[in-house]
């Protein structure tokens, strides 16, 4: 990472969309609050529901990880797993590094579809350093029995919201970059970024459980490929952010 970058999490810039792009909460939400902490009563900036929140998320994804067990599918990395660690300002403890990620795919047989937990990855966008964990990174095959990667962001809500998709579209940003920069193959077929899709699951609002990470339609087309033009003017050199 350059000198010259700053680097920010995934979660700050859905943050930054989430609170109606205040400028102000996303500069002392960074470096972990490190701006907020010197100012008097700087606990009352941020929502004590997020503690709470962020539980019940760790929970839901436990209920996801057992949707893809009953489905068969194998988790690449199995002492990764949902738990109940808060996030730190890096990569969680549980959090599975790309590059393990990647040398886990030369025992995969083929067409077995697998996954991995919380997937830690990082890349350059812009005037930034970009980093985050995927809550699930699966591999996925097509109906010519070629590979796909499937990002997956969970979330505990009940309704959709734009920065659930920004999130998504962030990490199928980072991953493609790092296709790029390190050609990945499963069963020989090289990846491109053609062959990287992304979800978001949530709560059902008719049933209240959770949606199915097998069952949605990617979110692929021109509405995504708008969001992924709308960040890159975000984070650009001469971008709001920056």
């Amino acid at each position: 990472m350059p000198e010259s970058l700053v680097s920010i999490r995934v979660t700050e810039i859905g943050e930054f969309i989430s609170h109606q792009s205040c400028e102000r909460r996303f500069k002392l939400n960074m470096d972990d609050m490190a701006l907020a902490r010197s100012l008097p009563f700087f606990d009352r900036l941020f929502n004590p529901l997020d503690l709470v929140l962020q539980q019940s998320g760790r929970q839901k994804e436990k209920e996801w990880e057992e949707e893809l067990k009953q489905a068969g599918v194998v988790n690449l990395t199995p002492s990764k797993s949902p738990t109940n660690k808060p996030s730190s300002s890096e990569c969680r403890k549980d959090a599975t590094e790309w590059v393990d990620f990647v040398s886990h795919l030369r025992n995969l047989d083929s067409k077995q579809p697998a996954y991995a937990y919380n997937v830690c990855v990082s890349a350059d966008v812009g005037a930034f350093h970009v980093k985050g964990e995927m809550d699930f990174l699966m591999v996925l095959w097509d109906q010519n029995g070629a590979a796909r990667l499937r990002i997956v962001e969970c979330k505990a809500s009940r309704r959709d919201r734009t920065y659930h998709r920004i999130q998504v579209a962030l990490y199928h940003m980072i991953l493609c970059e790092l296709l790029k920069e390190n050609p990945v193959a499963i069963c020989g077929k090289i990846l491109k970024s053609a062959d990287v899709d992304r979800v978001v699951v949530r709560i059902d609002e008719s049933t209240n459980n959770i949606q199915s990470i097998l069952g949605l339609q990617p979110l692929n087309g021109a509405d995504v490929d708008q969001l992924e033009e709308d960040i890159t003017h975000l984070l650009a050199t001469e971008g709001r952010l920056k």
